[in-house]
């Protein structure tokens, strides 16, 4: 079996490592969501999920930094500048504590005023959920150069302790009764470990007194600017679909929704591995003027694949996935995710060929992306006669912008 492994491309190789990773974190934070859907009330879990939503669509200057670190982490190790790598990991890692703290400032202040919209009265969940989001600054940082120099081993690692922590903790705060908060705390926790193994792992990298390095933050700048927005718009269609059914809809029904939610994001999550591996490869053969057409053409079969596996066996038997999932039946939520399987495959599929372009610098996809994301949230605010009109709303959006970047790729090959 190694042999055999040994023998693949490295592309190839890397992400089998990586979807064994992901896969295991995957199935842990399936149990850690199967915990919460069980213990919580469908009220509790509709905030929960909300929440997890909320975090998706503010946090998407994560995205876009550890994408930004990732893309010139990449470069720089192509071109074999140890010593700027070594610069830009430590001299990031001081900018970024001071960007934590006053980040925690900011939250502290304005996030109270933000849950009470969303129903959500616990102190303790707010003061969580902010700590969380404050020292998230780190994430795109250790990620960024994890996955620029293909440590992908290293990363399954970490995130299979935290996803492990995450889950006995978890089960223990709520099973103590703390309901959401408890799940906020596990995951504050096992975040904090996280970051002190991918520290531990980077030490190499991190220099105290170094003579000064020219490194081009302006035209990282300058990239990153498209790219934020594309990752802001890209988070917004997957993410406010929940926030808005919690603010228009009843407890019952964002509860129902947040059921069938669970089942989207199998589809969203699963293939999320070939993404990871694919970027960085990307990088580095356009840097070395290499062709990139083959490694993205690989990409999307193996995302089609698993997608199309995972269609063909819900669609089977929905009510016993749907069981499995949520520990609960119920007819509107499993229509509901049989809508979601398909919008969040495509959007899938959109997620890898945006990282393609990314890759090359080219934003020619920016304007509809933004339009479909104005379009889809409109959409959803003065169309939400019911929940599949919902859903309905992201499968035409989803499809039209697939449509819209095979398009445009294929103009370019």
């Amino acid at each position: 079996m190694l042999r055999r492994f040994n023998k693949l491309d490295v592309f190839t190789r890397n992400i089998l490592v990586v979807f064994a990773g992901t896969t295991s974190v995957n199935f842990i934070n399936f149990l850690f969501q199967l915990l919460i859907a069980h213990k919580l009330t469908p009220e509790n879990f509709a905030a929960f999920n909300s929440l997890v939503a909320l975090f998706i669509i503010i946090s998407f200057a994560f995205g876009t930094i550890q994408t930004v670190i990732a893309k010139y982490a990449a470069e720089f190790s192509a071109a074999g500048s140890l010593n700027k790598v070594k610069f830009f990991y430590s001299d990031l890692l001081k900018k970024t504590s001071v960007i934590v703290l006053v980040t925690q400032v900011i939250t502290l202040i304005f996030f109270p005023r933000l849950f009470t919209a969303l129903k959500i009265n616990s102190p303790l969940t707010c003061v969580a959920f902010s700590v969380i989001f404050s020292t998230m600054w780190f994430l795109p940082v250790f990620l960024g150069f994890i996955q620029g120099f293909e440590l992908f081993k290293e990363q399954s690692v970490v995130t299979i302790i935290g996803g492990l922590l995450k889950l006995v903790l978890g089960f223990a705060l709520v099973s103590l009764g703390f309901n959401v908060a408890g799940a906020m705390i596990a995951l504050l926790i096992s975040q904090i470990i996280c970051f002190i193994i991918f520290f531990f792992f980077l030490k190499e990298f991190l220099i105290f007194k170094a003579d000064h390095l020219d490194i081009n933050y302006k035209e990282m700048f300058i990239f990153s600017l498209p790219v934020l927005v594309c990752t802001f718009s890209y988070s917004i269609l997957i993410g406010s679909d929940m926030i808005l059914v919690k603010y228009f809809f009843s407890p019952q029904d964002s509860g129902t929704y947040s059921l069938a939610q669970m089942v989207g994001k199998v589809f969203l999550f699963l293939p999320s591995a070939i993404t990871i591996a694919m970027f960085p490869r990307i990088n580095k053969l356009n840097a070395q003027k290499m062709d990139t057409l083959r490694t993205l053409k690989k990409s999307i079969f193996y995302m089609s694949v698993l997608c199309g596996f995972a269609f063909v066996c819900y669609f089977m038997a929905p009510s016993f996935f749907f069981k499995i999932l949520t520990g609960k039946v119920n007819s509107e939520s499993i229509l509901l995710g049989k809508l979601f399987s398909f919008s969040m495959t495509l959007y899938s599929l959109v997620m890898v060929m945006m990282c393609y372009f990314f890759s090359l610098k080219d934003f020619r996809f920016m304007k509809y992306l933004v339009m479909l994301t104005f379009l889809q949230t409109f959409g959803i605010i003065f169309f939400h006669a019911n929940l599949l009109m919902v859903q309905f709303i992201l499968c035409a959006s989803s499809f039209m912008l697939f449509l819209i970047l095979l398009l445009l790729l294929r103009k370019k090959v």
